[in-house]
């Protein structure tokens, strides 16, 4: 999430570094990987593996409208719950990426 109060132009610049990212990340598993376990021996290979699947992986790539309307579900219960302040999301830009629609 980034915050309205940045601008159109920083938002849409962080995102496309968020999504530049990702793709990367995608495109270059084993080093990603193999770059975390030098940083973090707690963690083996397939927990690695486990833990990247959870930030770079096809939705977070493309925010089909399924990951979209689950965003918004999550901020309505936290708001709900009294956990957050209501608010709604807007997405920087249309869907794209490598498995956008």
């Amino acid at each position: 999430m980034i915050a309205r109060a940045l601008g159109a132009e920083t938002i849409a610049r962080v995102s496309a570094a968020c999504s530049a990212s990702i793709a990367w990340a995608l495109d270059h598993k084993s080093e990603v990987m193999t770059a975390l376990s030098k940083t973090d021996a707690r963690l083996d290979r397939a927990q690695l593996d486990h833990y990247l699947d959870l930030y770079a992986n096809r939705d977070t790539a493309a925010l089909q409208p399924d990951v979209r309307r689950a965003v918004d579900v999550l901020l309505e219960l936290g708001a709900e719950r009294g956990l957050i302040p209501r608010v709604s999301a807007e997405y920087a830009g249309p869907l794209r990426g490598p498995f956008g629609g």
